[in-house]
């Protein structure tokens, strides 16, 4: 499959015209085919909302819920679902203040090329943390498929196959966490979750144009119980997640 016949879906809020005009860029310059999926604005979404529940995402996440988060949150299902509702094997989701790097099309090209795409359902092409994955399998360059042992925040660019798509549409309501959060907890949607590195996507915190879009108002942490709680989700979410990288490296090195 040539990696310009796989369709990439950006977020983009009708209020960021800047943005949009900043991704679109991005996308022709290496002549990806794309489709723009209208941002759900958290912001003006009402207090009773399907599949969010406050008291719920302060248990998991340790603190209160903001608008902008639901409405990430929302977008990507949205976006994975527009996915869904195509007859395609694959596409990449994106947020809108994204950089990609030169090694992107290759990288792509590589990802779902023969047996290589049994070896993934979700791919991080992107990520706020620069650990560096163990290594499965050489991709393209000096490039390299891995896995992540620890949490790999970030949702700026990811490509999925149907199964990882299906599985965070079924799974992922009611919100419990952050989309970046959430979406890479291999174990818990029972997908194989891969990193690419070095990434290939980036994002540009020089521009205004990277500017969140979410809230930068500093949510109230939660306290006592609900704060136990917190620790025990991320412990159990941490374990799932080294536990699935070390059989995925193990069977990396037999097969």
């Amino acid at each position: 499959m040539n990696d310009h016949q796989i369709k990439h879906y950006y977020i983009n809020l009708d209020r960021s015209a800047d943005r949009r005009v900043h991704v679109e860029k991005q996308l022709n310059a290496y002549n990806l085919a794309s489709t723009r999926i209208p941002g759900i604005d958290g912001l003006q979404l009402g207090p009773d909302l399907g599949g969010v529940d406050p008291a719920l995402y302060r248990r998991c996440h340790g603190r209160e819920i903001r608008p902008g988060e639901i409405g990430c949150y929302l977008s990507h299902l949205k976006a994975l679902q527009a996915f869904l509702d195509t007859g395609d094997l694959f596409a990449v989701i994106l947020e809108d203040d994204l950089v990609i790097l030169p090694s992107y099309n290759a990288i792509l090209s590589t990802l779902v090329d023969g047996s290589m795409t049994r070896h993934w359902d979700m791919v991080k092409l992107q990520s706020r943390r620069k650990k560096r994955p163990w290594h499965l399998h050489a991709l393209a360059g000096e490039s390299y498929l891995g896995v992540s042992a620890l949490r790999s925040t970030g949702a700026t660019a990811y490509m999925v196959n149907r199964k990882a798509a299906r599985r965070m549409v079924e799974r992922l309501l009611p919100m419990q966490v952050p989309w970046d959060h959430a979406f890479d907890r291999s174990v818990h949607l029972g997908i194989k979750v891969r990193a690419v590195w070095p990434y290939p996507v980036t994002i540009d915190f020089g521009q205004d144009v990277s500017a969140t879009t979410i809230e930068t108002v500093r949510a109230i942490k939660a306290q006592g119980p609900d704060r136990l709680r917190t620790y025990l989700w991320r412990a159990e979410s941490e374990v799932c997640r080294f536990g699935a990288a070390v059989v995925a490296l193990v069977q990396a090195k037999i097969f």
